[in-house]
């Protein structure tokens, strides 16, 4: 239970529209970094290692 959910409610939406924001502004930045097969399976191996890592942990705790 949160101690104040209404500041962690606040916090999850700005963290949001943070996210989305940046990547709505970063697109044309990342359309040429990600522009080959190569770079997405890089950055697909980092997204699965740090999924891995967060599942790894919940399962410890």
């Amino acid at each position: 239970m949160q101690a104040q959910p209404a500041w962690f409610t606040v916090g999850a939406c700005l963290a949001s529209f943070i996210r989305f924001s940046s990547l709505t502004a970063l697109a044309p930045k990342l359309k040429t970094v990600l522009s080959s097969p190569k770079r997405w399976r890089v950055f697909d191996v980092l997204v699965a290692m740090i999924l891995a890592g967060i599942a790894i942990k919940l399962a410890v705790v």
